[in-house]
């Protein structure tokens, strides 16, 4: 579950990355840069799929910007600090000793680690909603659209994924 977890909120914090680093590549190509005067119109996957103006734009790089932050160096920084904590419960045990200690440090850090994706997905909602709010309805729609097909293609994925290690399971157990 940790594992999925983390897959899949490298991969929503990438895709908001990829939009932001896109247009600011862009951006630095044509030879702008932060605090140019004269700023070249900034070309991502959404900017073109909805066909934003500038206003949007900016207004869909900062929703992004803080989005990618939330999910990722601050989420990097806890789950280590989750993790530490966790291992040092763990080490302070001493072998053999009392497994109730040991059971519950690791569902508190499972309990932390599941508010913390919670949160993060809260945030990712919210994003979401505030994008919306600034598209016309032809581009909302077209970005509900864009929304439904990358959960489609992720569930896809899923389920490949699912069917091989359930493969590789048979295959394991057909093993003496």
């Amino acid at each position: 579950m940790t594992k999925v977890v983390l897959i899949t909120g490298f991969l929503i914090a990438f895709a908001a990355g990829l939009v932001v680093g896109l247009g600011m590549r862009k951006e630095a190509v044509a030879g702008g840069g932060p605090g140019t005067a004269t700023r070249p119109s900034r070309h991502s996957f959404l900017t073109t799929e909805l066909g934003l103006d500038q206003s949007q734009q900016d207004q869909m790089r900062k929703i992004w910007s803080e989005a990618a932050h939330r999910g990722g160096r601050e989420q990097d920084d806890r789950r280590r600090q989750f993790r530490k904590e966790r291992d040092d419960a763990v080490a302070a045990l001493v072998p053999g000793a009392d497994k109730v200690k040991y059971e519950a440090a690791n569902k508190q850090y499972a309990d932390r680690m599941t508010a913390m994706e919670q949160e993060w997905r809260a945030s990712y909602a919210a994003a979401v909603d505030k994008t919306k709010q600034i598209l016309t309805p032809e581009q909302r729609q077209k970005y509900e659209d864009l929304l439904k097909k990358q959960e489609a293609d992720r569930a896809a994925r899923d389920a490949e994924r699912k069917a091989a290690e359930a493969e590789k399971a048979k295959e394991s157990d057909k093993k003496p």
